[in-house]
């Protein structure tokens, strides 16, 4: 049981690393957004980034609820293990 709670609290981890990482390295883009860019490259910028957000909050609806559906529609582990590695995109 407590390899499980580890195995979990290594995966939360590397997952935030991620998160936090992606909005570091916007972070350190800064100097050159502002050296490169104009203000109207900045609103295009800003608008391409809203509409990234909406468009992803749209692809994934329902995506985890089709996963598990379809999940348990399989008895064998092979099976269940290629609906994983299908939905998430890895092989």
């Amino acid at each position: 049981m407590f390899d499980k709670i580890k195995r979990l609290g290594s995966h939360v981890i590397i997952y935030g690393f991620g998160s936090a990482g992606t909005r570091m390295v916007g972070f350190l883009l800064i100097p050159v957004y502002s050296r490169y860019l104009t203000p109207e490259d900045y609103g295009v910028l800003a608008l391409v980034t809203m509409f990234a957000q909406v468009l992803y909050t749209f692809m994934n609806m329902g995506q985890s609820s089709a996963l598990f559906r379809t999940y348990f529609r399989h008895d064998d582990p092979e099976a269940r293990q290629t609906v994983i590695t299908t939905s998430s995109g890895s092989s």
